[in-house]
Order: C-alpha cells, then sequence, then structure tokens
C-alpha cells in the first residue's frame, strides 16, 4: 500500500473583513487527494492507521508520501496560524515517527513527533508571520520508510493582522495653514489616528485626532489641517491606535510654511502661465516649491504700476509661495 504523505488537512478560510482570507482547497481530504501535491497519500480512513472511526480520512507523512499546497491572500506582515491535528501511526512504523512542516519564502518551519503513542489525533501548530502574498505549505517525512505520522483537519487562521496598510502621507501648506492629507488601504480593528507635529524631527507633539474607519478593505482617504502651524520647514507624521491600544506610524512628510503676506494680491490664482502680483511695493522677493526650494520664476514689472507678472508657465503643476522677508502667498500653478 502507498503510504501518502497527507499534511495540511482542512485549511478553512477564515474571513476578518479585510483581505485576510486564504482560499484552501480541500482541506480535510473529504475528496482523497484532490488539488494536493508532493505525492500524497489522502485515500484511506484513519482505521486503516490504527484509529477508529471509519468515516473519517486521513492522510499520511512518510518517505514515499507527501503534501503540499500553494495558498494565496496572505497579507505581508500579518502573523497567522497554521494548526492541525497529528497522531502516530500504531500497526507499524517505528517507535518514535517524525515530519518536518515548512512554509515558502522563509516564513516558518517546525518539526513533529509521536514517541511510542497509540493513535490520537492532537493538536500541532505553526505560527509564522506572512512574507509574501501567496505561500506553499509542505510537509515530509524526517524518518526512512514507510508508517509515518498521520494528519487531518488543518487550518490556517489569522492571529495578529496589520492594523492599517498606508499608501500616501503628505502635508501641503495652502492658504497660511498646513494640510496633511493621508491614505489607506486596508484598515483592522482602526480605532483613531493622531496627528503629529515636529521642529526638529524628533520630537513630537499630537496637534489633532481624526476617527478611523474601523475596518476596511478599501482606499480611504483623511485630512486634517493645523491652523497655526510653525514657521519655517516643520514636520509631520500621523500615529495610528487600534482597538488594543498598539500604534503604528506612517511616513514623516516636511512643509516650509512661512508667515503669510498681508496685503498681497496674486491673480489669477490658479493659473496656467503668468499671475499679477501687487501690493509688494520695493520688498524683494523669491518663488519656492512645496519642498522649500527657490525656483527660477521669470518677473517684468508693469510700467505704470508697482505690479509685476511672475511667468511659472516652464514650471510643474504645483503648489509654489512667493516669500519676502514679511512672509509668503501661495501661488498655484495647474
Amino acid at each position: 500500500m502507498k503510504k501518502i504523505f497527507a499534511t495540511l488537512a482542512f485549511f478553512s478560510i477564515i474571513l476578518i473583513q479585510i483581505s485576510y482570507s486564504q482560499n484552501i482547497q480541500n482541506g480535510n481530504f473529504n475528496n482523497s487527494a484532490n488539488n494536493w501535491g508532493c505525492n500524497p497519500e489522502a485515500i484511506y480512513t484513519e482505521t486503516t492507521y490504527g484509529g477508529s472511526d471509519g468515516n473519517n480520512r486521513v492522510a499520511e507523512v512518510d518517505q514515499e508520501a507527501g503534501l503540499c499546497q500553494t495558498v494565496s491572500g496572505f497579507t505581508i506582515g500579518a502573523v497567522y496560524r497554521l494548526s492541525f491535528l497529528c497522531s502516530r501511526r500504531t500497526n507499524c512504523g517505528p517507535t518514535v515517527q517524525s515530519m518536518a512542516l515548512s512554509v515558502s519564502n522563509g516564513a516558518g518551519s517546525a518539526s513533529f513527533s509521536r514517541n511510542g503513542t497509540s493513535f490520537s489525533l492532537t493538536s500541532e501548530s505553526l505560527t509564522f508571520t506572512a512574507t509574501a502574498t501567496t505561500h506553499t505549505f509542505t510537509f515530509t517525512s524526517t524518518i526512512t520508510g514507510t508508517c509515518g505520522l498521520i494528519v487531518d483537519n488543518i487550518r490556517v487562521s489569522l492571529v495578529s493582522g496589520l492594523p492599517v496598510e498606508w499608501v500616501d502621507m503628505k502635508a501641503v501648506f495652502q492658504d497660511n495653514a498646513v494640510r496633511t492629507l493621508w491614505t489607506t488601504e486596508t484598515e483592522y480593528n482602526n480605532d483613531y489616528f493622531t496627528v503629529e507635529r515636529s521642529a526638529d524631527g524628533a520630537a513630537w507633539t499630537a496637534i489633532g485626532q481624526v476617527e478611523a474607519a474601523g475596518n476596511s478593505t478599501q482606499r480611504t482617504d483623511y485630512s486634517f489641517t493645523d491652523e497655526s502651524p510653525l514657521s519655517g520647514i516643520s514636520y509631520y507624521r500621523i500615529r495610528q491606535t487600534d482597538n488594543n491600544g498598539d500604534v503604528s506610524y506612517s511616513d514623516i512628510a516636511s512643509v516650509n510654511a512661512p508667515n503669510a503676506l498681508k496685503d498681497v494680491t496674486v491673480y489669477p490664482n490658479p493659473t496656467e502661465s503668468q499671475v499679477r502680483v501687487s501690493g509688494l511695493g520695493a520688498q524683494s522677493f523669491k518663488l519656492i516649491n512645496a519642498l522649500g526650494t527657490e525656483v527660477n520664476c521669470p518677473s517684468t514689472p508693469e510700467s505704470d504700476s508697482e505690479a509685476m507678472l511672475l511667468d511659472l508657465s516652464a514650471l510643474p503643476k504645483g503648489i509654489y509661495y512667493l516669500v519676502s522677508a514679511s512672509g509668503s502667498v501661495p501661488v498655484i500653478k495647474r
């Protein structure tokens, strides 16, 4: 009789309101060895191996028979548990029977054994962190010959998911305020967001809180406006807090927020090419981008007034700032 290697019996699908589902085919071997690879033997009930249930089909893992299946739907960084029932075969084989379990892409491995015990399907498990969206589970015997361990009812379940999958975070100086904008791909048990600000990128202060979606499987956009930003370059980040108090952080965004120029008008604003600036008087000025870098922009004084024309036609689309010693005003190129 060819020994099967069955291991991974019954991978039940766990759906957690987010993309943590795994599609396990024929996990409990009700359809014999269908959907399994690695030369599986999953055609006999447990009575063949020393058990008592003539209706319960199981799989054997020995030198001649292995078991493997590739499973998709994992979230990289999330923690999962692979659990299954395992028993020593009692009507043949060595006193000590053992096998190895591996999760592909270096996610995890473990060995399991039974030493002289009677037939009894008892629980075993391997906890691993997903390193890819697809993993292959492989059971192999670590003894020579036939008559290896029996496995059944293998399941995979989520232990700890990523509370938030970050997509983007940025900070923009606009209308004399700093607007922080961030996007999440998915959320799991997410409680709220805290917006933090820093003058040096090291010491952080909470300046606002935004309610989270909680659980979401689609992109969600958030924003918060700092109405009293720090002058000059400052830094922003988002702290996420989940329902059990654990936290994670977004990337850090920097922004230049100079004081606002008063009595200065820019028209039209937004513009596709030129703007007319009035109210600067004899003040010198420069044009900077959102990162605080000065950019070249031709200016032409109007002969009959103190106004001037700025030509932004050669600049990329975005937000710029007209800066003088007394402050700044945003100029939007579209």
